[in-house]
């Protein structure tokens, strides 16, 4: 199979392997996480769906990009 047809079929990922060894990456998600813990513990029911919109949109937006 050429690199072409592992990259479609997805047998590579060349992004995966990009995270993998990317420190800062790393300590950016843990940061996220940290600071996400924080604030499902501080919101209120209704502020935390409002997050999760925001959260979804943003996602949709970057997908697109």
């Amino acid at each position: 199979m050429t690199t072409l047809e592992n990259l479609w079929y997805g047998n590579i990922r060349p992004v995966e392997q990009f995270v993998e060894g990317n420190a800062e990456y790393r300590n950016l998600l843990r940061l996220v996480t940290k600071n996400r813990e924080t604030l499902e513990d501080e919101l209120s029911h209704k502020q935390l769906e409002l997050l999760e919109k925001y959260n979804t949109s943003v996602n949709e937006m970057n997908s697109i990009s």
